[in-house]
């Protein structure tokens, strides 16, 4: 139970700075801010789902709202890490996949895309773990279904590219 539970304030806390991340456009090694009135956040409005609880969805300088989305990725961030068996090769081969499948639906939120390269990394994550934990046939099918993926993603780049 205990373990629930700092899996899930775990998995909030990676939703919330993959979040950053991504609107922010990169790391940039400086401190989190209100979106609205840039005001640097203090340490105790970085705790995910609970300043924005205490808060009440508002900042604390301007009083504008918080996008209640930044609440959702942290519940969902929290889920997606919940049942994490941090202890096991396949138990943390499935948190990198859990973390990129995260980041690339934030990318689809924010920007109604998913770069290639998170993509092609969730590929070789997903073909690793078959070479470690699944049967050759299991393997061949990932891969097939894989590339598949890969050629419609390159044909539909190569066309938004041409028009």
């Amino acid at each position: 139970m205990v373990l629930n539970i700092i899996n899930f304030y775990f998995g909030a806390c990676l939703a919330s700075f993959i979040s950053v991340i991504v609107q922010k456009d990169g790391l940039r090694w400086r401190r989190s801010y209100c979106l609205s009135c840039k005001n640097p956040l203090t340490w105790s409005e970085l705790f995910p789902i609970f300043s924005f609880i205490f808060q009440k969805g508002t900042c604390r300088h301007c009083k504008k709202p918080i996008p209640h989305f930044l609440l959702f990725i942290e519940i969902v961030g929290g889920i997606t890490f919940l049942k994490t068996d941090w202890y096991s090769k396949s138990g943390l081969i499935e948190f990198f996949l859990c973390l990129l499948l995260l980041t690339m639906a934030i990318f689809d939120y924010y920007y109604q895309e998913i770069p290639f390269s998170i993509f092609l990394i969730s590929f070789l994550i997903v073909i690793i773990k078959d070479l470690l934990f699944e049967q050759i046939s299991t393997l061949i099918t990932s891969v097939l279904a894989t590339s598949v993926m890969i050629i419609a993603l390159g044909i539909l780049v190569l066309l938004k590219n041409l028009d």
